[in-house]
Formats: structure tokens, sequence, C-alpha cells
């Protein structure tokens, strides 16, 4: 975290900056992976393209909830009414991946 370091002269002395230490705070190592749910919009179903093994999909309507769960890269929606989903996808290593699409 960094904070101005303010002069007792004037606000133009406000230009240094000092880097503070943080505490209690444990390194978050970032996991982000890049995947593509093809094709989007969809009708019937979604393929996941994703170059890491992942050991399941969740599919979430836009409120949250769970509508679909699969362990297999492609998923049949044909089923799921028209609307925003969001794919959560679970690695083995675990990581998390997520992306939106539509139904239609």
């Amino acid at each position: 975290a960094l904070d101005m370091m303010r002069s007792t002269q004037n606000c133009f002395g406000a230009a240094r900056v000092r880097q503070n230490t943080t505490t209690a705070i444990n390194t978050i190592t970032n996991n982000k992976l890049d995947g593509f749910i093809v094709p989007n919009p969809a009708q019937n179903k979604i393929e996941l393209l994703l170059n890491t093994a992942f050991s399941k999909i969740e599919i979430l309507d836009f409120k949250g909830c769970l509508v679909l769960q699969s362990k297999e890269k492609t998923i049949d929606i044909s089923a799921l009414p028209n609307g925003i989903y969001v794919a959560k996808v679970i690695t083995e290593n675990g990581g998390v991946f997520t992306s939106k699409f539509v139904k239609k």
C-alpha cells in the first residue's frame, strides 16, 4: 500500500511517496486461467476450450443457482431456458475459470 507523505508547508510538497509494509496478509498466487466457451450465444451445446485438465464444470444461472454440472468438455444446454449463464470450471490443480455465455 502506498500513501502520500504530506508536507507541512503546502499541498505541493505531497509528491513524495513511501511504501508501507503490509502485515498479516498472505501472498495470494494468481491461478487465473484463459479459456473460451464456444459458441456464444449458443442454442443446444457449449464446448469448453481450455488447455488444462479440469475436474468439473458448473453452469450457474445469473442469480448464482447451480443449474447443470458436468465433467465433459461439451455440455448439452438445450433444456435450459433462454438467458445469461456463467460457466465455472474447476481445474485439477485448484484453479478456477469463469466465463459468461448466452443461451438463445
